[in-house]
């Protein structure tokens, strides 16, 4: 069906003015079934690859890639070949479209050497040897690379490019024997001779520029010596050089304290870190390593500004007590004692925030500590502002609900924390200290810092309270969670904040909890969300949709969607009885915007078997066996993936699986044709002069929130683009209630497609309704449809 769109009331009269849009569009919805498909691989435990059929064997530990049109790709591991179990090279290929595995290059036996050929030449018979736990990367043209990783007690530092186009691997730096020394050179000069260590489960990532970044991991050292390396290298893909950038060339190394140059923290644990403008990471103490390889409490606060580390301030060495000055005054000489477990958070970008902890005071004794420091970035100073220079303080609980200067939180460690960038307020709760009469315990006090003072807002000034739920989903003034450490947080757009789990107190014991809290900032009132009043529950998977949630579990496998909802599958955990912790293969989803879980698939059962159906089948039966450790991917669709893990086949047998299953989340595609009255020429065409070769994020920010961006050679392999777009679904009687919006492309022959280039636009978790379509250009008018249109 076509629809001719007319301009909204209010537009017509700028027509003379700025150019209008004409929009032609038929709507070709299509929702994805909400069904588990079981899209390929064996049904039955440690399964084989079929080599012949295309599918991989079961595995873990192998590398995987997502390239530019969203296919799937992975290499090695340790797993099932044709002949035993052993180490992999064969490299396979996920085709989104059709649904098929591809075997495209390597071995079908287990631990098969290399074949490296000549270093720098592609080569249709090269292949990397067998091995797992390598690094990979994808550059901005969409070419694959591998490095190092580990055979047995055999590690690599071979670096190898696979180029997709046409299907050749090239070895393009390191050695092609196993277990060697690097060859680090000079700090930030690049050579063709460097080369990194050889060494596995590292970090990788990569820059603005495509260069490719490698960090630490488990391998040899300069000397040849076998440990921790905390080296970081930069590899540029246009020279093919390593640069080694900072870190030691030797293993289990303390931190190199250079004011200047080459400097880098030492291993440590229990620091706290923070972030500001995006791209500067700070950390703060902890307990590790210092220059002397001394283990002990650290004070020494670092910057790392996307390139190197940066030595900021406070001592080298151990155990140092804190040097306070004069309170609210800041100083060069000013430092927090070492210490570990407390809070640091950034207000702004030049303003960083460090509360307690356990550590040492002014004195240098050791205990929990409650004192308050502001950085200041700009000048590199410390200010201590609040609380006491010495340990093991009560808290003062003055003025209920009112900032007050004589109100102190007691001194503790292991706290919640919050930051409300709207205000450049603290908000912290609870954690393990002491409370109004000195006693230790978990605390479930509430207090918000801001403008000089504390603010005790919510909770108890006794240690060990139990929670007070009251109704789900209902505040209420005497709310309040239980006494715990170890929660986790977050706070939302509305600056309202959020506390789930931890190990405290429910409302009658003590344990470890599942209990999701909400607090309104401007009720001043604690609400109760989900999960249980009781400490050690399993989960609630039928009822009232307020009462759901899964029960405790590990190594589940998780997603999350374009609207920031989470999806979890499985692990290891209760269902819903109490019985002892075994496999799941439940399917929640936790909507982010109602803070309601939904039990979506699986049982409430564990130790399930699968129920496969036909391959390539969807069907409501569906579902992956009780699963573990898998492996999972989600589309630019919303699509969740499931590879292999360790679970229950369709036998109820029990051992390492190498099904593949996909999730469909619905969706709705929307194909919409658009002519710019400016572009347009007489070709029934669109000129494409707009220079888009530094816009790879839409321009759009105050239309459009999302982050759609695409990569540095992406307008260079779609000349056809015109501009970027935003399409935007509405419902109400005035079209005043926007639903959902997505950045997109504008093509030279009309077509709106999404940032793939080439798919319909997709708005995913949509449900059927009645829309109006609205269409967003930066230098024309918008434009709606004159009705809403059904989709179903």
């Amino acid at each position: 069906m076509v629809f001719e769109m007319e301009l909204i009331k209010g537009f017509i009269s700028a027509r003379n003015i700025l150019n209008f849009v004409i929009i032609i569009f038929c709507l070709l919805p299509k929702l994805n079934a909400q069904d588990w498909i079981w899209i390929d691989g064996s049904s039955e435990i440690n399964g084989e690859a079929n080599y012949a059929e295309t599918f991989p064997g079961s595995r873990y530990s192998s590398i995987s890639w997502k390239d530019d049109n969203g296919n799937f790709w992975f290499w090695g591991g340790f797993g099932v070949a044709n002949n035993n179990n052993g180490h992999l090279n064969d490299l396979w290929k996920y085709d989104i479209s059709n649904n098929e595995w591809t075997w495209v290059s390597g071995s079908n036996f287990s631990d098969q050497s290399g074949v490296y050929g000549t270093i720098g030449t592609p080569a249709s018979t090269n292949i990397p040897g067998a091995r797992y736990g390598s690094i990979s990367w994808k550059d901005d043209n969409g070419n694959l690379w591998l490095f190092g990783g580990r055979n047995g007690a055999d590690y690599y530092n071979d670096l190898w490019k696979y180029n997709i186009s046409n299907d050749e691997w090239t070895w393009v730096s390191g050695s092609n024997t196993i277990n060697e020394s690097g060859v680090y050179g000079t700090k930030g000069v690049p050579s063709s001779s460097n080369m990194p260590s050889a060494r596995n489960s590292s970090i990788s990532w990569k820059d603005d520029n495509g260069d490719l970044w490698l960090f630490s991991g488990q391998g040899h050292d300069v000397n040849g010596g076998l440990g921790k390396l905390n080296d970081l290298w930069k590899f540029n893909v246009l020279t093919w050089e390593w640069t080694w950038m900072s870190g030691s060339d030797k293993v289990n190394q303390s931190g190199a304290y250079n004011v200047f140059t080459d400097s880098y923290p030492g291993a440590r644990s229990g620091h706290s870190s923070t972030q500001t403008n995006g791209e500067n990471f700070w950390l703060f103490g902890g307990i590790g390593l210092d220059i002397n390889e001394n283990n002990g409490l650290l004070s020494d606060l670092w910057q790392f500004d996307g390139l190197n580390w940066k030595w900021v301030k406070g001592g080298n060495v151990i155990d140092k007590a804190g040097i306070y000055g004069n309170l609210g005054q800041a100083s060069s000489s000013n430092m927090p004692g070492s210490r570990w477990h407390g809070i640091l958070e950034a207000i702004d970008n030049q303003t960083l925030i460090l509360f307690g902890g356990y550590g040492h005071d002014k004195n240098g004794s050791q205990g929990r500590l409650n004192d308050l420091w502001i950085f200041n970035i700009v000048s590199e100073n410390w200010t201590w502002i609040d609380g006491e220079q010495v340990i093991n303080q009560p808290g003062i609980y003055k003025d209920f609900g009112n900032s007050s200067p004589d109100t102190k939180p007691g001194s503790r460690q292991d706290l919640m924390s919050w930051v409300d960038q709207n205000t450049k307020g603290l908000w912290m709760f609870g954690g393990f200290g002491y409370d109004a009469n000195g006693n230790l315990g978990r605390l479930n006090d509430l207090f918000y810092w801001n403008n000089g003072n504390w603010a005790w807002m919510k909770g108890d000034m006794e240690i060990n309270s139990y929670g007070i739920y009251g109704s789900l989903g209902i505040p209420s003034s005497s709310n309040t969670p239980g006494a715990r450490n170890g929660g986790t947080t977050w706070i939302d757009s509305n600056g309202d904040l959020w506390l789930f789990g931890g190990r405290g107190y429910d409302d009658a014991n003590y344990g470890y909890l599942n209990d999701l809290w909400k607090y309104d900032v401007a009720q001043n009132k604690w609400v109760w969300m989900s999960g249980s009043n009781h400490a050690n529950q399993p989960g609630t998977y039928y009822g009232a949709p307020i009462t759901l949630v899964p029960g405790c579990r590990e190594n589940a496998e998780g997603w999350i969607d374009s609207n920031g909802d989470l999806y979890l599958f499985g692990g290891y955990g209760y269902d819903d009885s109490q019985d002892p912790w075994e496999r799941l293969n439940d399917l929640w989803k936790y909507d982010v915007s109602s803070g309601i879980w939904t039990f979506l698939k699986g049982s409430n059962t564990s130790d399930q078997p699968g129920d496969y159906g036909i391959i390539n089948t969807p069907n409501t039966s569906n579902v992956p066996g009780a699963t573990k450790e898998a492996g999972g991917w989600i589309d630019d669709y919303d699509n969740l993936y499931l590879f292999g893990g360790s679970g229950r086949d369709d036998a109820n047998n029990l051992g390492d699986l190498n099904s593949f299953w996909k999730y469909g989340i619905p969706s709705l595609e929307i194909n919409i044709t658009t002519l710019l009255e400016g572009p347009y020429d007489t070709n029934e065409m669109m000129n494409t002069s707009l220079d888009l070769s530094t816009q790879l994020t839409h321009p759009y920010g105050s239309k459009h929130s999302g982050n759609e961006t695409v990569s540095s050679n992406f307008f260079g392999n779609h000349p056809e683009i015109v501009d970027w777009i935003v399409v935007e679904l509405r419902t109400g009687t005035a079209a005043n209630t926007k639903i959902s919006s997505r950045a997109a492309f504008l093509k030279n022959d009309g077509s709106i497609v999404d940032i793939d280039g080439y798919s319909a636009v997709s708005f995913n978790g949509i449900s059927s309704g009645n829309y109006y379509v609205v269409v967003y250009h930066r230098n024309h008018l918008p434009i709606m449809s004159a009705n809403p249109i059904l989709v179903n």
